[in-house]
C-alpha cells in the first residue's frame, strides 16, 4: 500500500518496513507483567510526528470503501463522518 497508494520507495520504504516490524507488547501491572505477544498492525505508541502520518495511511482505504457506496463524507483527525446536508 505504501508504494501502489503512496509513492513510497527505496529507502523510506525499507526504513518505515524496518520500523514496523518485528513489534510485541506485553502489559505491567505493580511486579506483574504479561507474556508478550507479536504485533502485525498498529502504530508505534510514543511515534510523535510518524504516529499521525501512519494512521492517516492505516485509515486511508475507509475512504475507498466510503466511495464505493456514493455517500458525501468528510474525515479529519481520528474521525469520519457522513456529511449531512439539510435542505
Amino acid at each position: 500500500m505504501l508504494q501502489t497508494e503512496f509513492g513510497v520507495t527505496g529507502t523510506v520504504l525499507s526504513w518505515l518496513r524496518s520500523y514496523l516490524s518485528c513489534r510485541s507488547q506485553f502489559v505491567k501491572l505493580g511486579n506483574h507483567q504479561s507474556p508478550a505477544v507479536s504485533l502485525d498492525v498498529g502504530v508505534p505508541q510514543g511515534s510523535v510526528l510518524l504516529g499521525l502520518i501512519l494512521f492517516d495511511i492505516y485509515c486511508s482505504p475507509v475512504g475507498d470503501v466510503i466511495d464505493g457506496h456514493d455517500i458525501q463524507y468528510h474525515q479529519y483527525a481520528d474521525d469520519t463522518a457522513p456529511s449531512c446536508h439539510v435542505c
